[in-house]
């Protein structure tokens, strides 16, 4: 079930919504965990299993980690790296088991596993380390099994996690006080979610209806000028996805009352590659930052370990997106910008500003190209195209870059217009204002008009 899908927004959603906030407020984190758990077998069936299980060893574990026992913590961490690299090879393998009746059972990456193994690892360091204190089995499930977040992250924290902030247990207000935040809560969480609709079904949809155009050419018969423009939609692609999909998800969060948890921060605006990606899928980066480069000694000591730690949070952040050699590529190819960035350019100042802007403009999206296209020899003669080479095979047509332009020039402009900081200042301090809530509701329109008259794609970011 996909947060875009209109059985979702016109059905499931406004049910629950009643459900919740009707129940007393002492059954209601029994209420999330069964939606979570309904939403997760929705989505993903029999894997609902594993997550069910994982949550179960991990509370167990969780008893000897709270007493800051070694054995447990590690054990929790091995049990739940595991898990997530298992999977992803007997995926990449494409493994299968029998099942006792007889039919075949692929094992492929179980849906959202990236994200709860990550939660669930940050839960265990947070409570070795005494961040947190041991949950009950209930408020564990809930932050785990959240399904604001099960599918696509954000990966939350469990110190921010709606049962631990006493965000759903307060029943001293008068009906009507709650009537009020309630409706309050909703109003709030539709802003984020409309505006996550609208990056996703109308930006995001439509750029990758070009890009498939792109690649029923022929990577080896595209004219330059269309390689890079392909270059732009594919990266805008993946952003509005990715960050339509996170403003949903915290909407979602809101709506029930939880904080909002902000996933990205105008990436496109950064100084260099390592203020990209302190913008970019921040709850990533925040957790690699947290759990593997300052414990392994971050920049504290020395040029040595800097990079030492540099290159593993690197190396593991390839590995998490997947076990092939394009996402390796991906994170090599980055983890030398930032270490030029780093301990060279950072020592000139105009240097480092211009190089910086030229990395984040031009070297990063062609970096996403990486994730688009997966085969070597496709992946070798895009390139190639980008700088002018013609395989003597190739009919190449020099104008073919006008057909998607006449097609599309109206999301690859609306895709540029909104990576200025300013629409997303405003939409932050104006969203429930007169103009912004006008713009909300024909956007939302916009939307379901969109779906109505094409299937919509699952967000990208479900494959990790």
């Amino acid at each position: 079930m996909l947060f875009s899908d209109l059985n979702f927004i016109f059905r499931a959603l406004p049910l629950f919504l009643i459900i919740y906030y009707i129940t007393p407020y002492k059954l209601r984190k029994a209420v999330l965990l069964l939606a979570g758990l309904a939403f997760y077998t929705i989505s993903a069936g029999y894997f609902v299993i594993v997550l069910a299980g994982a949550v179960v060893i991990n509370h167990v574990l969780s008893a000897g980690v709270s007493r800051k026992q070694k054995f447990p913590f590690i054990l929790s961490v091995i049990i739940n790296s595991g898990l997530l690299i298992g999977f992803k090879i007997a995926s990449s393998l494409g493994l299968s088991v029998t099942l006792p009746d007889g039919s075949i059972f692929d094992l492929i990456l179980p849906l959202g596993i990236s994200f709860y193994v990550f939660k669930l690892i940050s839960y265990q360091a947070d409570l070795y380390m005494g961040r947190v204190k041991r949950a009950s089995f209930i408020n564990f499930a809930v932050y785990i099994t959240d399904f604001t977040q099960i599918v696509s992250g954000p990966i939350g924290r469990f110190e921010d996690s709606i049962v631990n902030t006493n965000r759903i247990i307060s029943s001293s207000e008068k009906a009507k006080t709650r009537l009020k935040g309630a409706l309050s809560n909703i109003s709030d969480g539709l802003t984020y979610f409309v505006a996550g609709m609208f990056l996703k079904i109308i930006l995001a949809d439509h750029l990758a209806i070009l890009w498939n155009e792109i690649g029923t050419i022929g990577y080896d018969s595209i004219s330059t000028p269309l390689a890079w423009l392909g270059v732009f939609i594919y990266s805008m692609n993946l952003y509005y996805d990715f960050w339509g999909y996170s403003l949903m998800a915290a909407g979602l969060g809101v709506m029930l009352g939880a904080v909002f948890v902000r996933n990205f921060r105008n990436p496109y605006a950064a100084k260099s590659v390592s203020d990209f990606y302190r913008r970019w899928h921040i709850t990533l980066g925040d957790w690699f930052r947290d759990y593997v480069y300052i414990p392994l000694g971050g920049s504290r000591c020395g040029h040595m370990r800097t990079i030492l730690s540099l290159s593993v949070v690197w190396f593991l952040t390839g590995l998490w997106h997947g076990l092939t050699i394009n996402y390796l590529m991906w994170a090599l190819i980055l983890l030398i910008l930032i270490i030029c960035e780093k301990f060279i350019l950072s020592r000139h100042e105009t240097l480092y500003a211009v190089v910086g802007r030229i990395n984040v403009w031009l070297i990063i999206p062609l970096t996403w190209i990486v994730f688009a296209l997966r085969s070597f020899g496709d992946l070798k003669m895009y390139f190639m195209r980008l700088v002018g080479y013609v395989p003597s095979s190739a009919v190449i047509n020099a104008s073919d870059y006008s057909g998607i332009l006449t097609e599309g020039w109206i999301y690859i402009a609306a895709s540029a217009i909104m990576l200025l900081p300013v629409i997303r200042r405003s939409f932050m301090e104006h969203r429930r204002g007169k103009v912004w809530t006008v713009l909300l509701f024909i956007m939302f329109w916009l939307c379901i008009y969109s779906i109505c008259g094409a299937v919509t794609n699952p967000f990208m970011y479900m494959s990790f």
